[in-house]
């Protein structure tokens, strides 16, 4: 494994970390669902006051996961392993 791919490995770990920790999430009420934004996990983002959102968008979150993953993939295949100069 090349430095570049260990940095791209770096990167993702550092972004799927930042990800988790901070979720996107939804206030569910009923059959209506309002997305709030992003917040800290231990602490939900607050809706219209003192309403604080009440689920993590499960979904989104799926979504952003992959793309991060499939993005990292990409670019650690394109760096390729390092070429040794005989």
């Amino acid at each position: 494994m090349s430095i570049g791919q260990r940095w791209v490995l770096g990167v993702a770990i550092a972004v799927t970390a930042g990800m988790l920790l901070f979720p996107p999430w939804l206030y569910v009420r009923g059959d209506r669902q309002i997305t709030v934004g992003y917040g800290l996990v231990f602490s939900p983002p607050t809706v219209a006051g003192n309403t604080k959102a009440n689920t993590i968008s499960w979904g989104r979150l799926a979504v952003q996961l992959v793309a991060c993953w499939v993005v990292a993939g990409g670019t650690f295949v394109l760096i390729g392993p390092d070429r040794k100069s005989d």
